[in-house]
Parts: structure tokens; C-alpha cells; sequence
């Protein structure tokens, strides 16, 4: 009967360790993930269309060339246009960043 009863011990000991080994592995994926979004947050975009140029940032969304897919970049439109509805940009300068001609 002792033998059993250290045996339960032993089981009870390590479902312990293995609960606290679970728990500390979630964390530490959970803090790997909030440190990777955090990281990919703070970089600022590049969209890169041709090679070793780089073309569009998130300062200049848009470029000259009439045929680019920035053109028709729904995101980046939708917020030229929030910000002519904020008052920020006026609807001439809006045209022009879109064009890829607003400095």
C-alpha cells in the first residue's frame, strides 16, 4: 500500500510540473507574439514593385506612374480621403498625392 500511495505522490508531482511547464510555455508564445506584432507594428511600410527601388512608402503612398497598381490601392485612397474629410488635405491636393505629384 505505501509503494501505490509514493506512486500517487509522484503522479500528483508531476502533473504539477507539467501544469506549470504548460502554463509558462503559453506565456512565453504569448509574449513571442506580442513582441512580434509590436515589431511589425513599429516597421514602416515598403511595398517594394520593382527591383532594388523602392518606390512607395508610408510617407509617399503613391508614385508618378500612371499605370502603377498604387493607384488603385483602396486602403491608401481611403485614407487620403478621411484625410480631406478631417480637413487635413484639400480635394486639389488629394488628386495630386494620389498622382504622385504632392511634395
Amino acid at each position: 500500500m505505501l509503494a501505490i500511495e509514493i506512486m500517487v505522490e509522484e503522479i500528483l508531482r508531476l502533473q504539477n510540473t507539467v501544469c506549470f511547464l504548460q502554463a509558462q510555455l503559453r506565456e512565453a508564445r504569448e509574449m513571442n507574439a506580442k513582441n512580434l506584432i509590436h515589431r511589425m507594428c513599429a516597421a514602416p511600410l515598403v511595398i517594394q514593385y520593382e527591383e532594388d527601388e523602392i518606390i512607395h512608402t508610408d510617407d509617399k503612398p503613391f508614385c508618378l506612374d500612371p499605370a502603377c497598381p498604387c493607384k488603385e490601392d483602396r486602403e491608401a485612397i481611403n485614407a487620403v480621403n478621411e484625410a480631406v474629410e478631417a480637413g487635413i488635405l484639400t480635394k486639389d491636393e488629394a488628386t495630386r498625392l494620389i498622382a504622385g505629384k504632392q511634395v
